[in-house]
């Protein structure tokens, strides 16, 4: 290797030299600090609280760290074994990251490191080492037994430069007198294991992770030490990628600017939808008004289909406190989160808008014509909620408070964000208890308001999470007044619906029949089709990527694949809007929150009190319709003679179905059975039990348990084989039997299609073990397994399979 001048160590693939990166990075720092310092205000109060750790972390040394890890973070680049690496691939990977280490042990002997108990922490060290791919147990395993690297001598031409770049960046002069070219004279010759081991203790190496983990591990205060490492490590990892070319979309400094131009979208929108039928007609609603111009937590309780979403938008822009200030939007589904995510598109711009959930990459592509490397960079930046507003679905939310993904970026986006949480009655004890811990760390440490919505909480929600927090309701009671439709109990099964709903058709209505599992749904679909009168069919098995413009009687449910969904869900937007014709919709519960639709009469079986509300949703959305009606079917005999097996407990059924109001009843009616009914339910001791150990025991305590165990360590689900830890990761309660497999159907393979993610229809996995061991399953098509039996798929009927009945009891 020939001598190379300063400029010529390398750093970035397009050429940019150590120092140039370097100093990007540490100018996004000071950018950021000095713009957002009411995040750096707000984490030393946190820390200040603390009375041993990290007493005495002042606001400056704080400052000392952040900028000893940003300047020294790339510096293992300046090696001749890097150089190589970018050069001439069959040399194998430089750990850049763990070179750094030859002059971080100087930092932490020149007074930088700070003492915890008996022991040395080096939270720079820890920051530096993890910067692309953050601690875990398996990280740069057995590299610290690797030859020492040959850094190039005109690094010191740089380093020497450190009380420039410090004063430069903190706006102070430095302190620190430090020698580069002694200290790694005197530790050139030290391997990285013996660099590793803290205050000269002699013990095995196993990997890096165990060697920070022991001296974590007698921690005290894990979480403050968490809290620590997490900014240290959130702030370099974002200076790093601001630097490397990460377009940080903010919001405007001026939310006035900001709030009229949202106004403008959702007058574009009330017109397109028929709300208003001039500009100059379009007023907000008196509670969006409110929501727009409170600064405090607020608890949001307004019907469906009022204009919850706006207000709550309005609410957040009124909440900025700069333009770092971040939107989080979350949704119960994958579902619901894509169509808000498309909504918020034409709200703020393609490129203000983020999505998160386990699917997110694939919509993206869809939705993203740019080269597939830009996308990445795309994809990973929503993933830690930088964009000024992010919808995701809860789970997702949650998971970097779990140590999960890049969690300490996303960690510190949240710090100062806004935070709206939709249909808040939709989520079990389990992850609502882990959600009273998230909003408490939210709200009370990072100091961020909240924004909680539904049309009702019941009492056990509002006392276990509701109460414990501070918000202003906001609601309009004349809303609840309007009976969007007259409820008729019908003792009977649902199967005695047919003559009905062919009558109702033929008057050129639109029919929505809601079922509570899949076989019911096709049972319905195809005694509907036998009786035919005028209902156009597809017939012919086919599964072509598009829908039959005749066809006035559709079937939707969980079990079509994912491309499938899409169309259907077109095809119903799309034909609900038909005039003066007839439409029939067979559906299961999947329509209950996946669909904006506006029907006129509504056929169900009996359901929860919720999740009959949501399906009185779907009929008089606007309340504007007159002769809509309601029928629910009560009759559960069918299920009395075996072992029950709904898709909902029979104690609730049975509560509900005695206190459901008939008649034309007011929302307000509606809203408060749902309190009644689940006061009742709840009163049952055992029920109360298993509530309450759920939401304290297991949901609450999850983030408490992953600190105790894991502190600064970032949790990697393809390593873990720890049941204990498996079971903490699990929000949901979710029963086992419940647990799906995505599957490509033969059918569709057989159509020239591939073994993608949107060719996949989850099916319950003791469905998918039946058919392997039928040989029915093979591997070898792709990422996915396909189901190889003849004529178990169309787009008529999706997967469908009889195994001695067992569809009946498939949840929809």
């Amino acid at each position: 290797i020939k001598k190379y001048g300063l400029e010529n160590i390398p750093a970035k693939s397009n050429g940019e030299s150590l120092e140039e990166h370097t100093s990007k990075c540490l100018i996004a720092y000071k950018k950021f600090r000095e713009k957002n310092n009411l995040v750096f205000e707000n984490f030393y109060k946190i820390i200040s609280r603390t009375k041993q750790s990290f007493k005495n972390l002042t606001p400056e040394l704080l400052d000392d760290f952040l900028f000893f890890s940003i300047f020294l973070h790339d510096i293992g680049k300046a090696t001749v074994e890097f150089y190589k690496s970018k050069r001439d691939e069959e040399k194998g990977k430089a750990y850049h990251p763990l070179y750094a280490m030859y002059f971080l042990k100087g930092i932490e002997e020149s007074g930088l490191g700070l003492r915890f108990e008996s022991s040395m922490i080096n939270v720079i060290a820890g920051a530096v080492i993890s910067h692309h791919t953050l601690l875990y147990e398996d990280l740069y395993y057995s590299q610290a037994d690797r030859e020492n690297p040959t850094f190039f001598k005109e690094i010191f031409e740089f380093l020497e430069k450190y009380k420039y770049y410090y004063e430069r960046t903190t706006g102070r002069a430095c302190k620190y007198d430090i020698d580069f070219r002694q200290i790694f004279e005197k530790n050139k010759d030290r391997n990285l294991k013996s660099l590793l081991i803290s205050g000269g203790v002699e013990r095995e190496l196993y990997d890096i992770f165990n060697i920070f983990k022991s001296d974590y591990v007698k921690m005290r205060d894990k979480e403050v030490l968490r809290e620590v490492f997490s900014f240290i490590s959130g702030n370099l990892i974002r200076a790093d990628w601001i630097a490397s070319g990460m377009d940080e979309q903010l919001f405007s400094d001026d939310k006035d600017k900001t709030k009229s131009e949202l106004i403008k979208k959702l007058k574009k929108r009330a017109i397109e939808k028929k709300i208003f039928e001039k500009p100059e007609d379009f007023s907000l609603k008196s509670f969006q008004e409110k929501a727009g111009s409170t600064n405090k937590n607020v608890l949001i309780l307004i019907p469906t289909g009022e204009g919850k979403t706006e207000a709550a938008l309005l609410w957040a822009i009124n909440n900025l406190k700069n333009k770092f200030t971040r939107i989080i939007y979350t949704m119960p589904t994958q579902t619901t989160s894509n169509a808000l995510y498309n909504r918020f598109i034409d709200y703020f711009g393609q490129e203000n808008v983020g999505l998160v959930h386990s699917s997110s990459p694939l919509i993206l592509e869809e939705n993203w014509d740019i080269e597939r490397d830009e996308l990445q960079r795309e994809i990973a930046s929503m993933r830690v909620f930088s964009k000024p507003i992010t919808v995701a679905t809860l789970d997702s939310f949650i998971l970097p408070f779990l140590n999960l993904k890049k969690w300490t970026l996303a960690n510190l986006y949240f710090r100062n964000s806004v935070l709206i949480i939709d249909e808040i009655h939709s989520y079990d004890p389990k992850l609502l208890g882990t959600l009273k811990r998230v909003l408490e760390i939210f709200t009370k440490q990072y100091g961020n308001k909240v924004c909680i919505m539904s049309a009702t909480v019941p009492n056990h929600l509002k006392e276990n999470l509701i109460d414990k927090f501070d918000f202003e309701v906001i609601t309009d009671n004349k809303l609840f007044l309007p009976a969007p439709a007259e409820v008729k109990i019908e003792e009977t099964g649902i199967d005695q619906a047919i003559e009905g709903i062919i009558e109702d058709y033929k008057q050129k209505r639109k029919v929505l029949v809601v079922v509570n599992t899949v076989g019911k749904a096709i049972e319905m679909y195809d005694k509907l089709k036998k009786k035919g009168l005028g209902l156009f069919n597809i017939t012919d098995g086919n599964i072509d990527y598009d829908f039959n413009n005749e066809t006035d009687l559709i079937l939707y449910h969980s079990q079509f694949i994912k491309k499938h969904r899409k169309i259907k869900e077109k095809e119903i937007t799309t034909k609900e809007k038909w005039e003066n014709k007839g439409l029939v919709l067979i559906s299961t519960q999947v329509v209950e929150i996946s669909l904006d639709i506006d029907f006129d009469v509504l056929y169900t079986e009996l359901a929860p009190i919720d999740a009959l509300i949501q399906r009185f949703g779907r009929i008089n959305r606007r309340k504007i319709k007159s002769n809509t009606k309601i029928h629910v079917f009560t009759d559960l005999d069918v299920y009395q003679n075996k072992e029950w097996k709904y898709p909902y407990p029979r104690g609730i059924l049975d509560i509900t179905k005695s206190l459901i109001p008939q008649g034309k009843p007011r929302l307000e009616q509606l809203s408060q059975s749902l309190i009644y009914i689940y006061d009742r339910w709840l009163s049952n001791p055992q029920v109360k039990i298993d509530f309450e150990s759920k939401f304290k025991e297991i949901g609450y305590l999850k983030i408490d348990k992953i600190i105790s165990q894991y502190c600064c360590y970032q949790i990697r689900l393809k390593k873990i084989d720890d049941d204990e830890i498996l079971s903490l990761l699990n929000l949901r309660d979710i029963d086992k039997s419940l647990m799906k497999v995505p599957v490509v159907p033969k059918a569709v393979i057989e159509n020239g299609e591939e073994a993608n993610y949107w060719n996949t229809v989850d099916i319950y996995k003791w469905i998918f073990s039946l058919l392997d061991k039928s040989g029915l399953v093979k591997r070898d098509d792709g990422n996915y397994p396909v189901i190889y039996c003849d004529n178990c798929y169309d787009y008529e009927y999706g997967f469908h399979i009889d195994l001695k009945n067992t569809w009946d009891n498939i949840i929809g």
